[in-house]
């Protein structure tokens, strides 16, 4: 018999009177009862220690890039309504699509050296540490794919495309308002983009914008009035519409072998299966090195083209 166990008869009622069974019982519990003993051991097993290392450490690309801007959050609304049927799980606040409690992160855009788009990153550090920052190296985690909608309706491409992104909260629509931190010219380049531009070849290719584009702005904002219906490139979210608009007619030639002028030309002859494309891209991590080690900083993506023709590697990296 196993240790630690006891054999008992205990009488119980039966059809021919009072019948003895046999049952056993364990010294550490003593008031149930089993039909058979069973091996069971006393000492307590030794714990199996993983010894889980304090840094990852890996192999990939490594790129350099330089930040645009930061657009942060500067206010928000909602509008409420009402005859709801019914409300699913997901309108729960861990599920809904927004950021909770109305407190969303500041997004860095990035730019290439011609002043071109070059990816979205969400901060978790204060955005004045940024404007004081040249350049950014990322190190790239993954790669990933959508189609441009799903692109087109995410929180950071919603702050950048038009500096509002609104979202669904059970019976209410809200919205937060992006503005932009330390707008600069040079900045202003980025915006030039909108989702399909970012994830063409075109936009990996080390040529010019265009013709003197700062000089450009500058002159539209200088023509504009209230009444102008150029009124709206005082504000950096409307550049790429204006640059589109206004060079169309005047600087056409001057465009020619230009980024601009390649998508001008392309976006024209785009058709209906154009319209929400496949965009690759990399997961990448925007990395800060002290003492060998490299921390986090933020995360973000950059399209695949404009990755891989900036990105050097295999480069070993150890994460703290």
């Amino acid at each position: 018999m196993p240790a630690g166990w006891t054999r008992r008869e205990i009488l119980e009622a039966g059809r021919n009177g009072t019948d003895k069974t046999t049952v056993f019982v364990h010294e550490n519990d003593d008031c149930t009862s089993f039909t058979h003993p069973l091996p069971i051991t006393n000492a307590m097993p030794e714990p199996n220690l993983i010894n889980t290392p304090a840094y990852l450490s890996c192999q990939t690309t490594i790129a350099n890039f330089y930040p645009a801007t930061v657009l942060k959050q500067s206010g928000e609304g909602y509008r409420s309504y009402f005859g709801i049927s019914k409300i699913s799980v997901f309108d729960d606040k861990r599920f809904k699509h927004g950021p909770l409690d109305g407190k969303a992160c500041s997004i860095l855009v990035l730019q290439q050296a011609n002043g071109a788009f070059a990816g979205l990153l969400r901060l978790m550090t204060n955005s004045q540490e940024v404007s004081n920052i040249t350049s950014v190296e990322l190190a790239a985690i993954s790669r990933g794919s959508v189609n441009a909608w799903a692109i087109g309706g995410s929180l950071e491409w919603q702050a950048f495309q038009g500096g509002l992104v609104t979202y669904h909260d059970g019976s209410t629509d809200r919205y937060l308002k992006y503005d932009q931190e330390w707008p600069n010219e040079r900045g202003e380049n980025a915006f030039l983009f909108d989702v399909q531009m970012a994830f063409e070849e075109h936009t990996a290719e080390d040529k010019p914008l265009g013709p003197e584009f700062h000089a450009t702005m500058t002159a539209i904002k200088q023509q504009s009035s209230p009444s102008s219906s150029w009124f709206n490139a005082r504000n950096t979210f409307f550049s790429r519409e204006v640059c589109f608009q206004r060079r169309g007619g005047e600087f056409s030639k001057e465009l020619n072998g230009t980024l601009v002028g390649l998508w001008r030309q392309h976006v024209w002859n785009r058709d209906e299966k154009d319209h929400n494309p496949l965009c690759e891209f990399y997961n990448v991590l925007w990395i800060e090195r002290k003492g060998g080690i490299a921390y986090r900083k933020a995360c973000g993506w950059v399209p695949k083209h404009i990755w891989e023709a900036h990105a050097t590697g295999l480069v070993p990296i150890k994460l703290g």
